[in-house]
């Protein structure tokens, strides 16, 4: 198997070098893609995927699955989401979005437009894991789609629930992002990839779509981030309004951000009771 090239990322000054030495292109293109995993060990898999899998489906069991999962969210979104939200849903595409920021599974996959905001997901949690930050150039990904396959991401609801409801669709790899966006999508400047193959591991085919990498221009690559150094970029995260309580705007994300603090400040105690305390 083609292992995927790995850097560390031991302290936040070495996050912030990382951001200075990649070349993005103006801000209103999307150059790379961010996710950031508690566990270093986690794989690329979308959330509907990884339930399907367990149960040995297949395509056409899968397509079902999740038409019923988006029969069932459609029924009943109109009595909690603001109208705007719904006013654009008319391809199975518009639902997943939709689905996927309200945590219900699709074939969809989180990504961030921000190095770090990924990080704060890569250190928030499993303090005794070390975390990894997935980095995605996503022109290259979009052009070997179109290499490999010859295909682009249709704009026509038709055509896009076509290409996506073929239990033999081709695992190829677009980039999305909601035409409305709700506060906390863009507070995470949230992205997504998404395969016309319902069981699509999309690690995997990044991991082919760039088997071959020039050293010195690497575009996808994990960023390792050890347990160790959780704390301190949490700390550091925090003090650049990077928490819980920026990214999930609303009383839940307040919660959080305080449960955040309480660890952040716990730390810090511990830490200099230790250096007190010498070798």
């Amino acid at each position: 198997m083609i292992a995927v090239p790995e850097i560390e990322v031991p302290s936040y000054k070495d996050l912030v070098r990382l951001d200075e030495s990649m070349e993005y292109d103006r801000p209103s293109l999307i150059t790379f893609l961010f996710r950031g995993h508690a566990r270093s060990n986690w794989r690329l898999v979308p959330s509907l995927v990884r339930q399907v899998a367990r149960c040995d489906m297949s395509a056409s069991e899968a397509l079902a699955v999740e038409r019923s999962a988006r029969l069932e969210f459609s029924r009943q979104a109109h009595l909690h989401l603001p109208a705007m939200l719904l006013a654009e849903r008319d391809d199975a595409m518009s639902w997943w979005l939709t689905m996927q920021h309200y945590n219900a599974p699709t074939r969809l996959l989180d990504w961030t437009r921000s190095l770090f905001v990924a990080a704060y997901f890569a250190v928030e949690k499993d303090g005794e894991s070390d975390g990894v930050i997935w980095i995605l150039h996503a022109p290259r990904m979009l052009h070997e789609t179109r290499r490999r396959f010859g295909l682009e991401l249709p704009e026509e609801p038709e055509a896009i629930d076509s290409l996506f409801m073929d239990p033999a669709a081709k695992p190829a790899l677009f980039h999305v992002t909601a035409l409305t966006q709700t506060d906390r999508m863009i507070a995470q400047q949230i992205g997504f990839t998404v395969s016309p193959s319902i069981l699509a591991d999309h690690g995997a085919i990044l991991t082919e779509y760039f088997a071959e990498q020039p050293p010195d221009r690497i575009q996808f690559l994990k960023a390792i981030i050890p347990r160790r150094s959780k704390p301190e970029i949490l700390r550091r995260l925090r003090q650049v309004n990077i928490t819980a309580n920026t990214l999930f705007p609303g009383i839940d994300g307040l919660g959080r951000s305080v449960a955040e603090l309480v660890g952040v400040d716990c730390n810090h105690i511990a830490d200099g009771r230790q250096q007190q305390a010498g070798p």
